[in-house]
């Protein structure tokens, strides 16, 4: 299991990573599609359509700038507002 973020809306959750396009859809609702998985470390990750079909270089070059801390419960719902059907049980 992952470390603990506080959450202005959710408070104390277990952190995810997302890519910034998937915060610019908790705010403006726009789906940019949610590439989801639970990694090698137990943490939840997920990246945009576009973030997801960057090349390994390319991704290289970008990840260190678009790479953004959400709490679970955010996490779960930018999924749900992308289409994605999460059976998240932690």
């Amino acid at each position: 299991m992952s470390d603990q973020v506080s959450c202005a809306e959710h408070g104390v959750q277990e952190e995810t990573f997302v890519c910034t396009h998937i915060c610019d859809t908790l705010e403006d609702g726009i789906q940019r599609g949610f590439n989801w998985k639970l990694d090698e470390d137990g943490e939840f990750t997920a990246v945009c359509d576009g973030c997801h079909n960057a090349s390994d270089d390319e991704w290289g070059r970008i990840s260190g700038q678009v790479i953004r801390l959400l709490c679970l419960l955010c996490f779960k719902r930018a999924g749900e507002m992308n289409k994605v059907n999460m059976q998240i049980e932690r």
